[in-house]
């Protein structure tokens, strides 16, 4: 099983900062996930585990860019850092 907090943190340090460039790596993980598993054939319940472990990571790389962001000062970022993207 993919480690999905590794892979997503690798992705946004390769990214510009913001929550906008976090969204794109989020959509672009969830996207690639769906794509590979139908590949695959993976059953659909096998599919919605997986995106919710996805979701999880997500959900826990983002708490921890908004801890990163209020320990920082907030100084010289703006509020849509912060924001999650749709």
């Amino acid at each position: 099983m993919p480690d999905y907090v590794r892979l997503l943190n690798t992705a946004i340090k390769a990214a510009p900062y913001g929550a906008v460039a976090r969204g794109l790596v989020y959509n672009r993980a969830r996207n690639a996930l769906v794509s590979e598993l139908r590949v695959a054939s993976c059953l659909p319940s096998e599919i919605t585990r997986q995106r919710m472990l996805l979701e999880e990571a997500i959900r826990a790389v983002e708490n921890a860019a908004v801890s990163e962001w209020l320990g920082a000062g907030r100084s010289g970022l703006k509020s849509a850092d912060v924001r999650r993207a749709p």
